[in-house]
């Protein structure tokens, strides 16, 4: 997704901005703006720093993750730096195996995969993740240990609820560690273009 629109380099893209701006950013995201206070969620991250890990941009083209928000060394304190992308400002496909392959027909697992920026307001969001295919034809097939599926029942998708956090406040609060991660698991095919569809929501 791109809640932003684009920044001047590719559409969907938030890539190059100053601290100042992505500071703004992390604000809009996280803790709402101007009038609206309560209108910031929080942020989902794709932890890029595994080199089977990469971005690409709308248009299909490999994108430096450095470069996209956030790009500004510790915008959320020191546990997230500038390989991780956000997958809320930004609107990237997770590409896995494209630097350094992956094994085929392979269960691969990534640590801390996903991470997780808290709303700074205090708010508790819930954040869900769904697959267009089921679990046994997915590439990403489980994220915190649970299973991706593509049916109607949201109960069984993995789901994460991230408290939210005011003192003394919001963004020194995370800046002192209050950022979650969950690891994820991939499974891969003999094919080298397997792709799926993965829908997050924020509630």
């Amino acid at each position: 997704m791109n809640v932003f629109g684009d920044s001047g380099g590719t559409t969907g893209l938030v890539d190059d901005a100053n601290s100042g701006e992505e500071a703004n950013i992390a604000e809009t995201i996280t803790g709402g703006s101007g009038e609206d206070e309560t209108g910031g969620a929080v942020d989902v991250l794709i932890n890029t720093a595994n080199k089977s890990i990469s971005v690409a941009g709308p248009d299909g083209g490999g994108v430096s993750a450095t470069d996209l928000f956030p790009s500004a060394a510790s915008i959320y304190g020191d546990a997230i730096g500038t390989e991780y992308v956000s997958l809320v400002a930004n609107d990237v496909t997770i590409v896995f195996g494209d630097e350094q392959g992956l094994p085929p027909s392979s269960s691969v697992g990534f640590s801390n995969l996903f991470a997780f920026v808290p709303n700074t307001n205090g708010t508790e969001f819930d954040v869900r993740f769904e697959s267009d295919a089921a679990a046994d034809a997915s590439l990403l097939t489980e994220i915190g240990g649970t299973g991706l599926n593509s049916d109607d029942d949201t109960s069984n998708d993995p789901s994460f609820t991230i408290s939210g956090v005011s003192e003394p406040n919001g963004q020194s609060a995370i800046e002192s560690g209050s950022i979650t991660e969950q690891p994820a698991s991939v499974d891969t095919t003999t094919s080298d273009n397997t792709s799926q569809t993965l829908d997050i929501t924020i509630e």
